[in-house]
C-alpha cells in the first residue's frame, strides 16, 4: 500500500466535496492511523490499490445492501432519485395543444408555399429551364413544355370556376332569413395584412372592401338585439401588436359603428380555432340560431368545423362567390390572374376539408345542408 504525500491543512468544504469523487476512483481519506471521514481529516489521502469495494459508498451496495430494511433502502434510492432530479434543467413548459397547433399551422402555410398551382408552375419552369444546361436536356424539354402547356390552359380554360362551382354550390343563400336570430358569427381573412403594416390604413374605407364585413353590418341593423360576434386574430402580429380584430375594430369606428356592441374574438389563427375559441368565448345554449358568415367557398369546411366544436343552429350565410350560379358558357378569354386564383382557391378548400377531416376537426368530409345541426 503506497502512500501520497498530501498538505494536511485542506478545507473541510473541499475535502467534504472531494469525497464521492475520490472515494469512486479508489481514493479515501485517512490519517496515519486509519480510515477517517472528511469531516474528521487529520492525515494525507491514502491510495488503496486493487478491485474497488463500492459497497461502503454505493447505498445498495453488497453488504450494505443485504444489512438495510426495505424502508432504509427506499430511502436510500429516494435520495439518489432526488439527487438526479436536482442536476435536471427544467425548462419553460408549453402546452401540448398549443405546441401541436403551432406546428399544424405553420406545417399548412409551408405546404401551401409549395404545393400553390403558381408556384408549381413556375417551379416545373426553373427547374425545367435549369435542365437544358445539363446532360438531361431531354428531360428538360418535356418539363418546360408540360409547364408551358397547364400555363396555357389555365389561363384560356375556365379550370377554377370548374373546380370551385362545386364547393360554392352546396351550401346557397337562405331565401328566407328567420324572423329571430341570437347572434351573428363572421369569420376573420378580411384584412391584407401587408397593406395595414406598410400603409396603416386599409385598402377601402369601406369595410376594407370586403363582402364578409358589409354583409355583417348590414344583418347588425337587422338584428340589433343579436349577439354581434367578430372572430379572427392573425398567424402573424401586424407591425407586431395588431390582430386582425383590432384593425377590423378601427375600420368601423371610422364608419361611426358603435364597436362597444361587438364581441371581439381576436385569438383565432385558422378555421378551427375560430370555432372553438368562440364557442368557448359565447357558450351557445342549444336551440339557438346562429348567422355564420363567410365566403361561398370557405363556407362547406367552416359549417363542419362549427358543428365539431359543438355549435348547433347555425345558418350559413354565404358572400363572396367567384362563380356564377349556373356558369355561363364558356367564352375563351385571356385570364390566367383570375382563373390562377380560382384555381388556387379551390385547391386549397379542396385540401383543407381533407385534412380537417382526418384531423377529427369537422363532422364529414364534405358538409352539407342536412348533415346536422
Amino acid at each position: 500500500m503506497g502512500r501520497v504525500g498530501f498538505h494536511a491543512g485542506i478545507p473541510r468544504d473541499w475535502a467534504a466535496r472531494m469525497a464521492g469523487t475520490i472515494s469512486r476512483t479508489g481514493w479515501e481519506y485517512g490519517g496515519w492511523g486509519g480510515i477517517r471521514t472528511p469531516g474528521t481529516l487529520t492525515g494525507p489521502p491514502v491510495f488503496k490499490t486493487g478491485a474497488i469495494d463500492r459497497s461502503a459508498t454505493h447505498p445498495l451496495g453488497g453488504r450494505n445492501r443485504r444489512s438495510l430494511g426495505r424502508a432504509a433502502r427506499g430511502r436510500a434510492l429516494g435520495d439518489c432519485r432526488a439527487r438526479a432530479r436536482r442536476r435536471i434543467i427544467r425548462r419553460p413548459h408549453l402546452p401540448a395543444r398549443r405546441v401541436l397547433n403551432d406546428l399544424f399551422l405553420w406545417s399548412a402555410k409551408l405546404f401551401w408555399l409549395v404545393a400553390e398551382p403558381g408556384s408549381l408552375l413556375l417551379g416545373m419552369l426553373l427547374a425545367g429551364t435549369a435542365l437544358l444546361f445539363t446532360p438531361w436536356r431531354r428531360a428538360g424539354r418535356w418539363i418546360v413544355a408540360a409547364a408551358v402547356c397547364a400555363t396555357t390552359a389555365v389561363a384560356m380554360l375556365p379550370v377554377g370556376q370548374l373546380a370551385i362551382k362545386p364547393i360554392e354550390d352546396r351550401f346557397p343563400p337562405p331565401p328566407v332569413l328567420p324572423d329571430r336570430i341570437d347572434g351573428i358569427l363572421v369569420l376573420g381573412g378580411v384584412v391584407d395584412g401587408y397593406v395595414i403594416g406598410k400603409r396603416g390604413i386599409p385598402k377601402s374605407l369601406v369595410a376594407a372592401g370586403s363582402p364578409r364585413l358589409d354583409a355583417f353590418l348590414l344583418l347588425s341593423k337587422r338584428y340589433p338585439q343579436a349577439r354581434h360576434v367578430f372572430t379572427g386574430g392573425s398567424i402573424t402580429l401586424i407591425q407586431g401588436r395588431d390582430t386582425e380584430a383590432d384593425v377590423v375594430r378601427r375600420i368601423f369606428a371610422r364608419l361611426g359603428v358603435d364597436t362597444t356592441r361587438i364581441i371581439w374574438e381576436d385569438r383565432s389563427r385558422n378555421t378551427w380555432e375560430n370555432a372553438r375559441f368562440s364557442h368557448d368565448l359565447l357558450k351557445p345554449e342549444p336551440g339557438q340560431t346562429w348567422l355564420l358568415i363567410t365566403s361561398g367557398r370557405h363556407m362547406p369546411r367552416a359549417v363542419g368545423t362549427f358543428r365539431k366544436a359543438g355549435w348547433s343552429g347555425i345558418v350559413p350565410f354565404p358572400v363572396d362567390f367567384a362563380t356564377d350560379y349556373e356558369l355561363r358558357e364558356f367564352e375563351p378569354q385571356f385570364r390566367l390572374g383570375a382563373n390562377l386564383t380560382d384555381l388556387s382557391e379551390a385547391i386549397r378548400e379542396y385540401i383543407g376539408l381533407i385534412v380537417y377531416f382526418a384531423l377529427g376537426r369537422s363532422t364529414q368530409l364534405f358538409p352539407g345542408p342536412m348533415d346536422g345541426g
